[in-house]
C-alpha cells in the first residue's frame, strides 16, 4: 500500500505514504458522484478549521476521478483543502472493508504521523447518518498529544 501514487490537477505525483510523515491526516474520500451528504460532510469539516490547525493535523480531500477533472471539482466546490486525485481507486479500495463502502460513498479516516494504518474511520451508512465530528476531533486530539510526548 505505500506505493499508491496521487496526482494533483496538474498531474503532479505524491506518494500516499508521504502525506502524514509530520503529522495526522485527516482523509475525507469523496467519490467521483458528489452528493449532498458529501457536501456536507466537507463543510463541516471545513467549519472545524481552526480546530485542525490548532491540532496540527492536514485534512486532504481524495477523489476517485481524473486528474484532468479536479480544476472542475475545485471551481465547483472550492474546498480550502488540498484535493488530490486517485483515478484508478487505489487508495480507496486499500482502505474498503466487505462492510463498508468507502469506494462508492465516500468517508473519513484519520491516519497517525508515519502510519498508513486509520485509527478513525466514518463511512456513512446512508444519507442521514451524521459526521460525528466530536468523535473525529478527540481522534485527533489525541494523536497530536500522543506524537507530542512521543517526540519531546
Amino acid at each position: 500500500m505505500s506505493d499508491l501514487t496521487l496526482f494533483t490537477h496538474d498531474y503532479r505525483s505524491t506518494m500516499w505514504h508521504k502525506l502524514n510523515q509530520q503529522q495526522p491526516i485527516v482523509a475525507i474520500f469523496v467519490s467521483h458522484s458528489v452528493d449532498a451528504s458529501s457536501q456536507q460532510m466537507l463543510r463541516t469539516l471545513e467549519a472545524q478549521q481552526a480546530q485542525f490547525r490548532q491540532l496540527q493535523a492536514q485534512p486532504v480531500i481524495l477523489t476517485k476521478t481524473n486528474p484532468a477533472h479536479l480544476n472542475a471539482f475545485i471551481q465547483h466546490f472550492q474546498p480550502i483543502y488540498p484535493v488530490l486525485s486517485d483515478p484508478n481507486g487505489d487508495v480507496f479500495r486499500s482502505y474498503s472493508f466487505a462492510s463498508e463502502q468507502l469506494e462508492l460513498q465516500g468517508g473519513i479516516l484519520v491516519l497517525p504521523p508515519r502510519s498508513i494504518t486509520a485509527v478513525f474511520r466514518f463511512v456513512p451508512q446512508n444519507d442521514e447518518q451524521q459526521l460525528p465530528i466530536n468523535e473525529l476531533l478527540a481522534c485527533v486530539k489525541m494523536l497530536n498529544y500522543y506524537n507530542s510526548s512521543v517526540t519531546a
